[in-house]
C-alpha cells in the first residue's frame, strides 16, 4: 500500500509541475560609435522605449516568459517605427514594418535564433555599419 502511495504522489508532482519557457532578445552595436535606439508605437506608448548603447555593448530589449512551456519568439507588435540615431541626435536610420532590404522587423529573416537549453530561446540582433552608412 505504500509502494501506491508513493507511486500516486509521485506521478501528481510530475503532472502538476507546469513547464516554463523563457525568451530573451538582445541588440548589439557592432559599430565604432555610440548609438541611440528608439521604438516608437503612437497606439501603445507603454511600448516606447529608448536605449543608449555604447560601441561594441549589447543590451536586453525584450524578454519574455511563459508557464505553458510553449514557443516564445521576440515581437515587435504594435511598434510604428525604430530610430538609431547618433551622440548628436542625427537621425542614421529609420525601419518601419513595410523597409524593404535589411529590416529590424524581420524577425525571421535578420535576427539570430538559437536555443540554448530546452524551452530557452534567444534571439540576437546586430546594428552593423551598413545599417547606419547613409
Amino acid at each position: 500500500m505504500k509502494r501506491v502511495s508513493l507511486v500516486i504522489l509521485t506521478a501528481l508532482l510530475c503532472f502538476s509541475c507546469d513547464p516554463t519557457s523563457v525568451m530573451d532578445a538582445n541588440i548589439e552595436n557592432t559599430t565604432a560609435q555610440n548609438l541611440s535606439i528608439t521604438f516608437v508605437s503612437a497606439e501603445f506608448t507603454d511600448l516606447n522605449k529608448t536605449f543608449e548603447m555604447e560601441s561594441k555593448e549589447t543590451i536586453l530589449y525584450q524578454e519574455g516568459f511563459s508557464t505553458t512551456g510553449g514557443f516564445l519568439e521576440v515581437s515587435l507588435d504594435g511598434v510604428d517605427s525604430v530610430y538609431i540615431t547618433n551622440t548628436s541626435n542625427e537621425i542614421l536610420k529609420v525601419y518601419k514594418p513595410e523597409t524593404t532590404g535589411r529590416n529590424i522587423f524581420e524577425i525571421g529573416d535578420y535576427w539570430e535564433s538559437s536555443t540554448p537549453s530546452k524551452r530557452f530561446y534567444q534571439y540576437d540582433y546586430q546594428i552593423t555599419n551598413t545599417d547606419i552608412e547613409q
